[in-house]
């Protein structure tokens, strides 16, 4: 990542009023080397996630991951992200699948009886 989307999404985060250690920062290996910077999912944005997510319905599960990665959102702007995916849409699923362990949903635990 350059020095000046560094800068950048630092000011973003400043804007959004992400606390220190809690934005996650996303640097893709595709040519022109999108980046991404995102906030915890709120409890509503992540309730419906899991809604979505666990439906039935085929459409709506697949569709499941948009909500959460654009409402979870610090950089790049709204508009530059959905360029970034309409051009490579598979990275909705790159950015979900990060999001969810930001959220804390794949995070090691451990589980003992006593």
């Amino acid at each position: 990542m350059d020095a000046a989307t560094e800068q950048k999404i630092k000011e973003a985060k400043a804007a959004a009023g992400v606390p220190d250690g809690e934005l996650l920062i996303i640097e893709t290996e595709l040519d022109d080397a999108p980046v991404a910077a995102f906030r915890v999912p709120t409890r509503p944005v992540w309730k419906r996630y899991r809604a979505e997510a666990t439906s039935g319905d085929p459409s709506v599960k697949s569709a499941a991951f948009g909500p959460l990665v654009f409402a979870s959102r610090v950089f790049p702007g709204e508009r530059e992200l959905e360029t970034m995916i309409e051009h490579y849409p598979g990275l909705l699923e790159t950015f979900g699948g990060e999001l969810i362990d930001h959220a804390g949903a794949n995070h090691a635990k451990k589980v003992s009886k006593l």
